[in-house]
């Protein structure tokens, strides 16, 4: 999960949004849940415009991240982990773009 997850971050981080999207759905194909993809993807959702999908997919991402479905490891910060904060931030400007 973490390759798909990572390479997708990479990607995003590049300006490559398809392929960006490609390696998240696979994270979400294959783990299901896990709040770092989906909130990743609901960045690009929104940059697409599809402010519909990109709001269902963070309020998933939050449902995954109180479950514990989050990149995290105990007592370090992960590489480009995400908070609960990123993701009221981003559901706030979807809601804001719509």
């Amino acid at each position: 999960m973490e390759a798909f997850l990572y390479t997708g971050i990479a990607y995003y981080e590049s300006k490559n949004q398809k392929k960006a999207l490609e390696d998240f759905d696979k994270v979400i194909q294959y783990h299901k849940q896990s709040a770092d993809a989906k909130y990743y993807k609901a960045h690009i959702l929104t940059e697409f415009g599809e402010t519909g999908q990109a709001l269902e997919m963070v309020n998933q991402a939050f449902e995954d991240f109180n479950n514990g479905y989050f990149n995290n490891r105990p007592y370090v910060e992960t590489l480009l982990q995400i908070y609960l904060e990123d993701l009221e931030e981003l559901k706030t400007r979807i809601i804001a773009s719509n």
